[in-house]
């Protein structure tokens, strides 16, 4: 297992798509190098924070509403804005395709699902 999670971190750091992972209370555990070089913070910034401490207070309601549905598994393409390290608003995409952890590893990518028992 220590080889297949060492393989799995090294793609996830080199994806040029932001990935991110949270625990139950939505806050933010990993991140791979995409989102730290987009948004301009350090991991020390954004680990254990919750993804709705970088949403400007105007585009919460509509962030928080598009969160619940990739919480619930759905994939979802949204316009929002989020706040760079240096304070500056950007505007942003997110197509979303949630991965989802259960019992086994069940990875979602491209419209295509894999399911990998854990050994």
């Amino acid at each position: 297992m220590r080889g297949f999670e060492e393989e799995y971190w090294s793609l996830v750091e080199r994806m040029p798509e932001v990935i991110y992972s949270e625990d139950e209370v939505e806050d933010i555990t990993s991140m791979n190098k995409a989102l730290r070089s987009m948004f301009g913070f350090t991991a020390i910034e954004i680990i254990s924070g919750n993804i709705t401490e970088f949403i400007p207070r105007e585009a919460l309601p509509k962030a928080i509403a598009v969160l619940d549905q990739i919480h619930e598994g759905i994939d979802v393409t949204v316009e929002t804005i989020m706040v760079n390290g240096d304070g500056r608003i950007s505007d942003f995409e997110l197509d979303s395709v949630p991965i989802v952890f259960t019992a086994n590893l069940s990875i979602k990518l491209n419209g295509g699902e894999k399911t990998i028992e854990k050994c």
